[in-house]
């Protein structure tokens, strides 16, 4: 039994890093001390790894070599996981930096988790489109193959300019005159 890849928790980090930021926003205040150097390196090396991921999960879909799409592409599920692991999250990160975690924060590390959510669920749609898409294609070329099953490629045997020659004969080709 395979057990199909989900990429919540690859979105869990930068949904939460981006709470975070907005977090602070929100609450006026700056990121731009020594507890937050991580937080750009961490934001762009996790979009990156989510990115990837994504574009193979596509590629896989489009190929047709394997079901990577979820049948239901339930964002309720994948919201209440990524609620509790982006709270958990930013609450370990809040905790380490010496601040004090106010409930603004973790209401708007929920509302981050329903946006991310309803993005991994309109993501695995289009992964199960995508595989409907490449069984239908994967039919018609079945049904095209068998039917040119009988056609031959013929291949000249020789040059075209060798067979132009032999069909015209020599006689009908002149030099051109030299260049003066």
């Amino acid at each position: 039994m395979t057990r199909r890849l989900s990429p919540w928790w690859l979105a869990a980090v930068p949904a939460t890093l981006l709470g975070h930021s907005l977090i602070y926003t929100m609450t006026g205040r700056t990121q731009s001390d020594v507890q937050h150097a991580y937080a750009s390196p961490a934001l762009e090396y996790s979009v990156a790894l989510l990115l990837v991921v994504g574009c193979g999960l596509l590629l896989r879909s489009l190929s047709g070599y394997a079901s990577v799409a979820h049948r239901t592409s339930s964002w309720l599920g994948t919201w209440g996981k990524l609620a509790l692991f982006q709270v958990a999250l930013f609450s370990l990160l809040e905790r380490v930096e010496g601040f004090h975690v106010a409930p603004l924060a973790y209401a708007v590390q929920v509302f981050v988790a329903l946006v991310a959510a309803l993005a991994l669920a309109c993501f695995a749609r289009l992964l199960h489109q995508c595989e409907r898409a490449g069984l239908q294609i994967s039919k018609y070329v079945r049904r095209l193959l068998v039917r040119c099953e009988g056609l031959r490629v013929l291949r000249p045997r020789h040059s075209p300019a060798y067979a132009l020659t032999v069909t015209a004969g020599t006689a009908r080709f002149q030099r051109p005159p030299p260049h003066l």
